[in-house]
């Protein structure tokens, strides 16, 4: 059986964690009201685009693939990146040679083990996710001039996160199309309007992936979060209750002490 202090000092331990947890699970609150926001009213900003550039954009022959795989800087996320990681190795046994594109710490440390070839890294955009530096990473994607593919968790709902492989360019699927597109008068040129337009679009389109995967992870943080807390105050409440009967035992052992000594120090008194 533990001592008196041993149990003290398990439970200052579990409280002092308990604290921790409270802290990033009202971090974790406030980064999902920023990123929820954004998140949802891309979809009504996506939706004309893709109307525009459905069956409107040419496809093109590339014979080199990148994937692009999305995972978290830091832990506490459940399965969240194993999920990701599993996809992408999936798509990598399929397609040999597939360059990677590693976004998140915990990814890279994965992939950095075997010998697939990375052709960059990057940490920041991960949690910092901003339309002007999803832009910049959309012209070092273009510049390897291959089809792009992206791994990453889809958000559901705050208890489902999805494991998705999307095909981003040349033509993502969701915007290649048998039929003749709708007649929509273009101006200036129908070309030129539409290059820019699907270069923007790819750009907001990486940009809602980026956010996607950043509301899954925030989901599954905060689940695990809550569930830290909840184990944490049972054990809490279980060591308390030890704490009190060991005190107790204690307390009675002393009292039984004292009176086995009055009673021997009486009985030499008579």
């Amino acid at each position: 059986m533990s001592s008196l202090l041993q149990l003290r000092t398990r439970l200052r331990t579990i409280r002092n964690l308990n604290s921790i947890f409270e802290a990033l699970e009202v971090v974790t609150v406030v980064r999902t009201k920023k990123v929820k926001e954004p998140f949802q009213g891309l979809e009504r900003y996506l939706a004309p685009l893709r109307e525009v550039l459905k069956g409107r954009v040419a496809e093109q022959k590339l014979a080199d693939k990148v994937l692009v795989v999305i995972t978290s800087n830091r832990g506490l996320c459940g399965g969240f990146n194993n999920q990701v990681i599993g996809k992408a190795r999936e798509f990598l046994a399929r397609n040999p040679g597939t360059k990677l594109v590693l976004l998140g710490r915990f990814g890279e440390a994965r992939f950095r083990k075997h010998a697939v070839p990375v052709a960059f890294a990057d940490h920041e955009i991960v949690e910092k996710t901003e339309p002007a530096l999803v832009a910049e990473l959309l012209k070092k994607l273009a510049g390897l001039k291959s089809e792009i593919y992206v791994a990453y968790n889809t958000y559901k709902s705050s208890v489902v996160q999805v494991p998705q492989l999307y095909r981003l360019y040349p033509v993502p699927a969701e915007l290649a199309s048998e039929q003749n597109p709708p007649e929509i008068l273009l101006e200036p040129e129908p070309e030129e309007l539409v290059e820019h337009l699907f270069a923007h679009f790819l750009s907001v389109r990486l940009f809602q992936i980026m956010l996607d995967s950043q509301m899954g992870e925030l989901s599954a943080r905060l689940m695990v979060l809550n569930g830290a807390i909840d184990t944490s105050k049972d054990i809490t409440n279980k060591l308390t209750i030890q704490i009190n009967k060991a005190r107790q035992a204690a307390i009675t052992k002393d009292l039984l002490e004292i009176v086995s000594t009055a009673e021997a120090l009486r009985s030499q008194d008579e």
